[in-house]
């Protein structure tokens, strides 16, 4: 009872403390990709938390399934550098007792995972996507941002002003540039107001130069202006843009067994499944062999990690090409990963209970037989 205790207990620490460092790592990553997404022009710079918030969210099963590998490791690894093992193994607990409390722990975090998968992942993916198409559906005006330089729906003009066009009120210092029909222009005004028609939208410049060069010669041409229309494109993609695979239920998965779908269905089984087999996979790395560190422990352990996860990405996209079966793929991997544990953990703890009950079975059965 007091190694179990202890040994959860132990787990509980490490296995917090690790997930904060990860999140915070990956927090970090995240707000920089996401900046730099909205930079680009991939969605709206006042949804840059939303989506940061959502790519967590989609992120949170692999921390949290790094984390009890990581946990686990460190855990163990610990008892064997400080002697503490000795004292557990002299009073009958071998290698192989820490993998039942360790299940006892991960329970709970391994649920929370498969929730996370099966219903949160493919929400915050269609949230994701929602907000980058429903920016990628505005026209031109509505991309049109102070202080930011914007691309149009197109991508022949580039947008710049210095403060919003709200109505009766002109925006200050416009800066257009375009690469349309062989020209390269680039035009500057004063101001320029939005005027709205039936067909179409104008920005209208007051005060300003535009500078034309053809991108087959290098003539120039500089002309200045009091009054200049710019036509504004108005775009509807409204229904233009369907619903990701990944974004997709996954009882709508079930129900329309495709290969896209069976891909993805994988991909969500896989990591659930790797969960469990990361606390194999932890037992197995956590024994300390005399004159290593800790360190090859830990990079045995994340090693295995990301070889796991490829495998599961590559297994993925075999489901989707078709070549290799839905069924095939999660007892070839994780069976395989799993029936590979077992066999490394059975050779590094040769006093597995099992093993004593084989060799006792054996002798039994030989002194009968004789």
């Amino acid at each position: 009872m007091l190694f179990k205790a202890t040994l959860r207990k132990e787990l509980g620490r490490s296995f917090t403390a690790t997930f904060i460092v990860l999140t915070s790592v990956v927090m970090t990553l995240t707000l920089i990709r996401t900046l730099g997404q909205a930079a680009k022009g991939s969605f709206d710079v006042g949804d840059t938390l939303l989506v940061m918030g959502y790519t967590i969210l989609a992120y949170t099963p692999t921390l949290l399934s790094m984390s009890i590998l990581i946990s686990i490791i460190g855990t163990i690894t610990r008892m064997f550098v400080q002697s503490e093992m000795v004292i557990w193994q002299s009073s009958g607990q071998a290698l192989a007792s820490f993998i039942g409390p360790c299940f006892r722990f991960c329970w709970p975090i391994i649920i929370l995972i498969a929730a996370l998968t099966m219903f949160f992942l493919p929400w915050s993916n269609e949230n994701i996507n929602n907000l980058k198409n429903n920016f990628q559906a505005r026209g031109d005006l509505d991309r049109i941002q102070p202080g930011i330089f914007r691309e149009s729906s197109n991508g022949e003009k580039v947008f710049f002003t210095e403060n919003s066009f709200e109505e009766n009120k002109n925006g200050r210092n416009v800066f257009i540039v375009s690469h349309e029909r062989g020209l390269r222009t680039l035009t500057t005004a004063i101001e320029g107001k939005i005027t709205k028609g039936e067909e179409d939208n104008k920005l209208i410049l007051y005060e300003g130069q535009r500078l034309e060069q053809s991108l087959k010669e290098s003539n120039l041409k500089i002309s200045d202006f009091k009054e200049y229309g710019v036509v504004i494109e108005t775009i509807d993609n409204s229904g233009k843009f369907q619903k990701q695979i990944n974004a997709l239920a996954t009882f709508d998965l079930l129900s329309n067994p495709n290969n896209s779908s069976l891909s993805e269905l994988a991909w969500r089984f896989g990591l659930v499944m790797a969960s469990i087999n990361l606390v194999f996979i932890g037992v197995a790395s956590s024994v300390v062999r005399p004159r290593t560190g800790r360190g090859v422990n830990f990079g045995f352990g994340l090693f295995s990690f990301i070889i796991y996860y490829n495998l599961i990405l590559i297994s993925r996209d075999w489901i989707f090409n078709g070549r290799l079966g839905f069924w095939e793929a999660l007892i070839t991997i994780h069976g395989g990963i799993l029936l590979i544990t077992l066999i490394l953990l059975i050779k590094i703890n040769s006093g597995w209970m099992l093993i004593s009950l084989i060799k006792i079975k054996i002798k039994k059965y030989v002194s009968e037989s004789i």
